[in-house]
Formats: structure tokens, C-alpha cells, sequence
């Protein structure tokens, strides 16, 4: 039988930031739209005594290839965003990561089941962007606001009507999620299926 050690009072936390990723520059920083999720986090933490565990998000995204760091191992989101928050003077032990998903469904998935359910967090606070922030607005209005519009009806009428339980979720996720089901390396093995990209999808893809 699994026993956990007696727990520091000043290491338990009821609230968690988490921070969503949101994809990283060619070398492996964060882009202008992250920074701001880290700085509210930042600002956040600090109006709550910094009394909070801050749980940054995302390994990467399936569209597209993890850029290297000097070691020529994947940088992933979670953990540039974490880099930084430790660069701005927050404690290693109150910031924990998430670097397994690869898309918001899996954000919430991995979410849930390897730091909000074992934490015992009662107060979530996530922060991701308005789109119609200066630094971000060029890109994203003309062209991500739309797609993800069309994607969140597809969701509501496709996919989250097939969930009642949470081992409906987790069997969906796994079997049938292109970013996460197996049988995704079924279509990497036929290059002859792969579907070429639109013009609006090639520039959807500079936003991830």
C-alpha cells in the first residue's frame, strides 16, 4: 500500500494558475501572446501571497515539429514557460508542468489527471489571451478567431456529446483523437494520403 510522506503545511496549496501554452518561436522562446499568460500568472500568483501553484501547459502541437535546444533534445512549451517564470524569481517548487498534451483537449485531460486531482486544488485559474490584444491581433483576428470558431462547433456538435464519463473521454482521447490514437501512424506510414494544405491553412499554421 502507497503512503505519502507527512506533508509541510506551506507546501500544501488550494489554488492553481495554469497557464495554456501557446506555441513557441522558431528558437524555442515564447511568442508575444505567451508572455502575457505568463505575466498574468506572474501578477496573479503574487495578488494571492503566492499561495498558489502555477501548472504550465503543452508539450507542443502536432502540426508541426518541437524546435532543438543546443543539446538537440525537443523544447517544450510547458517547459519554456516554466524557464521563464524562473527566470522572474517565482519558486521551482510552485511552479509544476504539463508537457504531454499536444492540443486544449489534452490540456484539460492531462490537466486533471496528473496535478488537479492528486493536488487536491480547489480554486483553478486559467488564463489564456483575448485575441484582440495589440501584439497579437494582426495574425489571429484575420485568420485563428475564425478557425477557432469553427472548431468549437464541431466540438459542441461532434465530439463532446460522445463523453459521459470520464472513461468515455479517455477512450476517445486514445482511439480516436488524431493527435494521440495509434492509429495516426497509420496515415504517417502512406504519405499518399496526406492532404496538402491550403493557402489559409499554411498560414494557420505560423500561429501554432
Amino acid at each position: 500500500m502507497f503512503t505519502s510522506p507527512s506533508e509541510d503545511p506551506q507546501d500544501i496549496f488550494d489554488a492553481a494558475i495554469v497557464v495554456l501554452g501557446g506555441g513557441l518561436t522558431a528558437t524555442g522562446t515564447l511568442p508575444p501572446h505567451t508572455q502575457l499568460r505568463v505575466d498574468e500568472a506572474i501578477r496573479l500568483y503574487r495578488s494571492l501571497g503566492g499561495r498558489a501553484r502555477i501548472i504550465t501547459l503543452s508539450g507542443g502541437t502536432p502540426y508541426k515539429p518541437n524546435p532543438l535546444d543546443s543539446k538537440g533534445f525537443p523544447i517544450l512549451e510547458a517547459t519554456a514557460a516554466a524557464r521563464e517564470l524562473l527566470h522572474r524569481g517565482i519558486p521551482a517548487n510552485h511552479v509544476f508542468e504539463e508537457a504531454f498534451s499536444l492540443d486544449t483537449i489534452g490540456n484539460a485531460y492531462w490537466l486533471r489527471s496528473i496535478h488537479i486531482h492528486p493536488g487536491r486544488y480547489r480554486d483553478l485559474y486559467v488564463i489564456t489571451n483575448d485575441w484582440h490584444m495589440p501584439r497579437t491581433q494582426a495574425i489571429f483576428t484575420t485568420i485563428r478567431r475564425e478557425k477557432e470558431q469553427k472548431s468549437l462547433e464541431g466540438f459542441l456538435t461532434h465530439v463532446a456529446p460522445q463523453w459521459a464519463t470520464w472513461y468515455d473521454l479517455h477512450v476517445w482521447l486514445f482511439a480516436e483523437h488524431n493527435a494521440y490514437a495509434s492509429k495516426r501512424l497509420q496515415a504517417d506510414a502512406d504519405p499518399a494520403k496526406a492532404k496538402p494544405l491550403s493557402p489559409e491553412e499554411q498560414l494557420l499554421l505560423k500561429t501554432y
